[in-house]
Protein backbone atom coordinates (compact mmCIF):
# COMPACT_ATOMS: atom_id res chain seq x y z
CA UNK A 1 0.00 0.00 0.00
CA UNK A 2 1.50 3.31 -1.09
CA UNK A 3 0.90 6.06 1.47
CA UNK A 4 0.97 9.64 0.19
CA UNK A 5 1.36 12.91 2.08
CA UNK A 6 -2.35 13.51 1.37
CA UNK A 7 -3.17 10.26 3.17
CA UNK A 8 -1.00 11.34 6.08
CA UNK A 9 -2.74 14.72 6.14
CA UNK A 10 -6.14 13.04 6.49
CA UNK A 11 -4.79 10.87 9.29
CA UNK A 12 -3.59 13.97 11.14
CA UNK A 13 -6.96 15.67 10.66
CA UNK A 14 -8.66 12.62 12.19
CA UNK A 15 -6.75 13.41 15.43
CA UNK A 16 -5.96 9.70 15.81
CA UNK A 17 -2.38 9.08 16.90
CA UNK A 18 -2.63 5.36 16.14
CA UNK A 19 -3.79 6.07 12.58
CA UNK A 20 -1.01 8.59 11.97
CA UNK A 21 1.57 6.27 13.52
CA UNK A 22 0.48 3.33 11.37
CA UNK A 23 0.72 5.33 8.14
CA UNK A 24 3.95 7.05 9.11
CA UNK A 25 5.45 3.69 10.07
CA UNK A 26 4.68 2.31 6.62
CA UNK A 27 6.34 5.33 5.01
CA UNK A 28 9.42 4.93 7.22
CA UNK A 29 9.63 1.24 6.32
CA UNK A 30 9.61 2.04 2.61
CA UNK A 31 11.61 5.28 2.46
CA UNK A 32 13.55 5.66 5.72
CA UNK A 33 13.00 8.15 8.52
CA UNK A 34 14.67 11.18 6.95
CA UNK A 35 12.66 10.98 3.72
CA UNK A 36 9.51 10.20 5.70
CA UNK A 37 9.96 13.43 7.64
CA UNK A 38 11.30 15.74 4.92
CA UNK A 39 9.07 14.60 2.05
CA UNK A 40 5.91 13.33 3.78
CA UNK A 41 5.46 14.65 7.32
CA UNK A 42 6.48 18.23 6.56
CA UNK A 43 4.34 18.29 3.43
CA UNK A 44 1.29 16.93 5.27
CA UNK A 45 1.62 19.53 8.01
CA UNK A 46 2.16 22.27 5.42
CA UNK A 47 -1.08 21.20 3.73
CA UNK A 48 -2.89 21.44 7.06
CA UNK A 49 -1.47 24.91 7.62
CA UNK A 50 -2.74 26.03 4.22
CA UNK A 51 -6.14 24.46 4.94
CA UNK A 52 -6.35 26.50 8.13
CA UNK A 53 -5.44 29.64 6.19
CA UNK A 54 -8.27 29.08 3.69
CA UNK A 55 -10.75 28.13 6.42
CA UNK A 56 -11.13 24.42 5.65
CA UNK A 57 -9.30 23.26 8.80
CA UNK A 58 -9.71 24.50 12.37
CA UNK A 59 -7.04 25.93 14.62
CA UNK A 60 -7.55 22.99 16.98
CA UNK A 61 -6.75 20.58 14.14
CA UNK A 62 -3.52 22.49 13.46
CA UNK A 63 -2.62 22.38 17.15
CA UNK A 64 -3.41 18.66 17.57
CA UNK A 65 -1.49 17.82 14.40
CA UNK A 66 1.55 19.60 15.81
CA UNK A 67 1.32 17.67 19.09
CA UNK A 68 0.89 14.35 17.27
CA UNK A 69 3.92 15.08 15.07
CA UNK A 70 6.05 15.90 18.11
CA UNK A 71 5.09 12.63 19.80
CA UNK A 72 5.67 10.75 16.56
CA UNK A 73 9.16 12.19 16.08
CA UNK A 74 10.14 11.49 19.67
CA UNK A 75 9.02 7.86 19.35
CA UNK A 76 10.65 7.08 16.02
CA UNK A 77 13.85 8.99 16.77
CA UNK A 78 14.20 7.29 20.15
CA UNK A 79 14.39 3.92 18.40
CA UNK A 80 17.55 5.10 16.61
CA UNK A 81 19.32 6.85 19.48
CA UNK A 82 22.95 6.09 20.15
CA UNK A 83 25.00 8.53 22.15
CA UNK A 84 28.22 9.89 20.73
CA UNK A 85 31.15 10.27 23.07
CA UNK A 86 32.73 13.69 23.52
CA UNK A 87 30.32 15.39 21.12
CA UNK A 88 30.29 19.17 20.72
CA UNK A 89 28.15 21.34 22.97
CA UNK A 90 25.14 22.01 20.76
CA UNK A 91 22.04 24.10 21.42
CA UNK A 92 18.94 24.85 19.36
CA UNK A 93 16.53 27.78 19.63
CA UNK A 94 13.59 29.42 17.93
CA UNK A 95 14.50 33.12 17.92
CA UNK A 96 11.97 35.97 17.71
CA UNK A 97 9.41 33.39 16.62
CA UNK A 98 6.87 30.99 18.14
CA UNK A 99 6.67 28.38 15.40
CA UNK A 100 8.65 25.47 16.79
CA UNK A 101 7.92 22.50 14.50
CA UNK A 102 11.13 22.94 12.49
CA UNK A 103 13.16 23.09 15.70
CA UNK A 104 11.50 19.94 17.07
CA UNK A 105 12.25 18.03 13.87
CA UNK A 106 15.94 18.99 13.84
CA UNK A 107 16.26 18.34 17.59
CA UNK A 108 14.78 14.86 17.24
CA UNK A 109 17.03 13.98 14.31
CA UNK A 110 20.18 15.16 16.06
CA UNK A 111 19.32 13.19 19.19
CA UNK A 112 18.59 10.12 17.09
CA UNK A 113 22.05 10.55 15.55
CA UNK A 114 23.65 10.46 18.97
CA UNK A 115 24.17 14.16 19.62
CA UNK A 116 23.24 15.64 22.96
CA UNK A 117 21.49 18.93 22.34
CA UNK A 118 20.21 21.64 24.66
CA UNK A 119 16.78 22.95 23.65
CA UNK A 120 16.67 26.65 24.58
CA UNK A 121 12.99 26.93 23.63
CA UNK A 122 11.71 30.17 22.08
CA UNK A 123 13.62 33.33 22.97
CA UNK A 124 12.77 36.89 22.06
CA UNK A 125 15.89 38.93 22.79
CA UNK A 126 19.58 38.94 21.98
CA UNK A 127 20.44 39.25 25.67
CA UNK A 128 18.46 36.12 26.57
CA UNK A 129 20.20 34.11 23.88
CA UNK A 130 23.66 35.48 24.67
CA UNK A 131 23.11 34.55 28.30
CA UNK A 132 22.10 31.01 27.32
CA UNK A 133 25.13 30.64 25.02
CA UNK A 134 27.40 31.67 27.90
CA UNK A 135 25.60 29.50 30.46
CA UNK A 136 25.85 26.31 28.39
CA UNK A 137 29.20 27.19 26.77
CA UNK A 138 27.60 26.52 23.39
CA UNK A 139 29.97 25.59 20.56
CA UNK A 140 27.35 25.16 17.83
CA UNK A 141 24.08 27.09 17.90
CA UNK A 142 21.18 26.15 15.63
CA UNK A 143 18.60 28.90 15.05
CA UNK A 144 15.22 28.10 13.50
CA UNK A 145 12.74 30.71 12.27
CA UNK A 146 9.59 30.75 10.16
CA UNK A 147 9.08 34.45 9.44
CA UNK A 148 11.34 36.73 7.39
CA UNK A 149 11.32 39.52 9.97
CA UNK A 150 12.60 37.01 12.54
CA UNK A 151 15.36 35.86 10.17
CA UNK A 152 16.54 39.41 9.55
CA UNK A 153 16.97 40.01 13.30
CA UNK A 154 19.54 37.21 13.49
CA UNK A 155 22.20 39.52 12.02
CA UNK A 156 22.18 41.80 15.05
CA UNK A 157 22.49 38.81 17.37
CA UNK A 158 25.45 37.35 15.48
CA UNK A 159 27.15 40.75 15.33
CA UNK A 160 26.83 41.06 19.09
CA UNK A 161 27.88 37.44 19.63
CA UNK A 162 31.10 37.89 17.67
CA UNK A 163 31.66 41.34 19.15
CA UNK A 164 31.75 39.83 22.62
CA UNK A 165 34.37 37.33 21.58
CA UNK A 166 32.27 34.15 21.41
CA UNK A 167 33.60 31.50 19.02
CA UNK A 168 30.18 29.84 18.70
CA UNK A 169 29.33 28.60 15.20
CA UNK A 170 25.82 29.63 14.12
CA UNK A 171 23.75 27.44 11.79
CA UNK A 172 20.39 28.79 10.58
CA UNK A 173 17.34 27.21 9.00
CA UNK A 174 13.68 27.73 8.27
CA UNK A 175 11.32 28.96 5.56
CA UNK A 176 12.96 32.37 4.87
CA UNK A 177 16.33 30.74 4.26
CA UNK A 178 14.75 28.09 2.02
CA UNK A 179 13.07 30.82 -0.02
CA UNK A 180 16.30 32.82 -0.41
CA UNK A 181 19.37 30.63 -0.18
CA UNK A 182 21.66 33.69 0.00
CA UNK A 183 19.93 35.05 3.10
CA UNK A 184 22.10 33.10 5.57
CA UNK A 185 25.16 34.95 4.32
CA UNK A 186 23.41 38.31 4.67
CA UNK A 187 22.64 37.65 8.34
CA UNK A 188 26.29 36.55 8.86
CA UNK A 189 25.53 32.95 9.83
CA UNK A 190 28.27 30.35 9.49
CA UNK A 191 26.08 27.77 7.73
CA UNK A 192 22.54 27.10 6.52
CA UNK A 193 20.67 23.80 6.51
CA UNK A 194 17.55 23.20 4.44
CA UNK A 195 16.48 19.93 6.06
CA UNK A 196 17.06 18.00 9.27
CA UNK A 197 19.32 15.64 7.34
CA UNK A 198 21.44 18.58 6.17
CA UNK A 199 21.67 19.81 9.76
CA UNK A 200 23.21 16.47 10.76
CA UNK A 201 25.67 16.65 7.85
CA UNK A 202 26.67 20.17 8.87
CA UNK A 203 27.20 19.17 12.50
CA UNK A 204 29.25 16.16 11.40
CA UNK A 205 31.36 18.41 9.18
CA UNK A 206 31.94 21.03 11.86
CA UNK A 207 32.85 18.44 14.47
CA UNK A 208 34.87 16.33 12.06
CA UNK A 209 32.64 13.33 12.75
CA UNK A 210 31.76 11.33 9.64
CA UNK A 211 30.22 8.35 11.43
Amino acid sequence: MDITSSDLELAFLSASYSRVREQFGLIVSEHGLQVAVDSFLVDALDRIGRSWADGSASLSQVYISGKISERLLDEFARDREHKKDDSARIAIVTLYDRHTLGKRIVRSFLRSSGYEIVDLGSLSSNEELLGAVKKYDVEILLISVLMLHSALKIESFITELKGRGFQTRVVVGGAPFNADETLWRRVKADRYGKTAAEAIDIINEITGDSR
